[in-house]
């Protein structure tokens, strides 16, 4: 009987349409990818059923709704040249001002649907770099990505971050290019994923740009080569972030009935009696007070499996190198720091995640 089962299934499968054979086929041979999306992307979606028609997050109120708007009135030419004329990371506004274009929906909704979709690129990214980058099994570059997208580090990113969200996205699918044996295909693609990750956020640009400086070091000292295509990612990942920091084009400061004038000049920061945004630190134990917290926060749930899943990798080690000082640099030099450390904190949990 069990075999006459068997024999029917067979007949009843054989006789379906190639169509939906290579469907089951195709999901069968990319499962882990497949759901490697899915799920992050399942998990987003929730708080923003759960809010109903009102948008999550600070960011998505304050700046990506107010353009999406600007799209709406103005038209995507004219609002996309005032972001690139602000010398702001332009890729995430460009991606909604085609999808309000395109849909012409509200901004609020566009916006909301917006950060599962972020999530689950994010999630993507994580993925093929633990699978292409690393090396690992399907099954274990999911369950990164099941561990990631629980933890409520990432899920903070994907609130409002945006910027932050896409650029890691693309520094993730650069980073997994860049293996022992890389081919032409393989540098075209890093190029490609760097200079994506330089146009979407301003610290992914500043990271990717100290992270390629080096490895650039290391491959001269190592094997003695300039990696070519390292150096013009560098080259590239610089200039942008001389241009965000409106250090190669001075930009006006334009003044607002809702915020004070900004009082940091250049690229460093006093956080010592600062009053702006989101630091308040009136003394220097302030801020020794509010990086160990959030340190202890952010890291204490994955210290012990990080530490314990350590392992020797030049990308991910000169990724914590950098991360590392741009979250701590602050204790050494509260005067004067590099800005948005606790940005900076919140991107290193992303290495400890996949050493955990």
């Amino acid at each position: 009987m069990a075999g006459l089962n068997a024999r029917l299934v067979s007949v009843r499968v054989g006789r379906g349409s190639p169509s939906s054979l290579e469907f089951v086929r195709f999901f069968v041979n990319h499962k882990f990818v497949l759901f490697a999306i899915a799920f992050p992307f399942l998990i987003r979606i929730i708080p923003e059923i759960l809010a109903g028609p009102w948008p999550l997050g600070f960011d998505t109120v304050w700046v990506y709704a107010p353009f999406v708007k600007d799209v709406e009135t103005k038209g995507f030419a004219a609002s996309l040249s005032e972001i690139v004329g602000s010398q702001v990371a332009p890729l995430m506004f460009a991606f909604l001002g085609v999808a309000a274009v395109a849909t012409g929906a509200a901004p609020f909704a566009i916006t909301k649907a917006a950060a599962p979709v972020l999530f689950a690129l994010l999630g993507f990214s994580m993925y093929w770099f633990a699978r292409r980058g690393l090396g690992w099994t399907p099954g274990n570059s999911f369950f990164l990505v099941v561990v990631s997208a629980l933890y409520f580090v990432p899920l903070r990113f994907s609130w409002d971050m945006y910027k932050n969200t896409l650029g890691l996205a693309f520094l993730f699918l650069a980073l997994a290019s860049l293996r022992p044996k890389e081919g032409t295909r393989e540098k075209i693609i890093f190029v490609a994923f760097s200079s994506l990750s330089i146009l979407a956020s301003e610290l992914t640009a500043v990271l990717i740009a100290a992270v390629c400086g080096l490895l650039v070091v290391w491959e001269r000292f190592k094997n003695k080569r300039w990696d070519l295509p390292m150096l013009l990612v560098l080259v590239l990942g610089s200039v942008a972030v001389l241009l965000y920091a409106h250090l190669l084009v001075p930009v006006p400061v334009t003044t607002s009935p809702l915020a004070p004038l900004p009082t940091r000049t250049g690229i460093l920061y006093n956080y010592v009696g600062a009053a702006e945004d989101v630091y308040q630190y009136p003394t220097v134990v302030d801020v020794y007070w509010s990086v160990a917290i959030l340190t202890a926060l952010l890291f204490v749930p994955i210290a012990i499996p990080a530490v314990r899943g350590l392992f020797l990798d030049r990308r991910l080690i000169a990724m914590c190198a950098v991360l590392g000082l741009g979250s701590f640099l602050v204790l050494l030099s509260p005067f004067a720091a590099l800005p948005a450390w606790h940005r900076w904190l919140y991107m290193l949990v992303f290495p400890a995640l996949i050493f955990a």
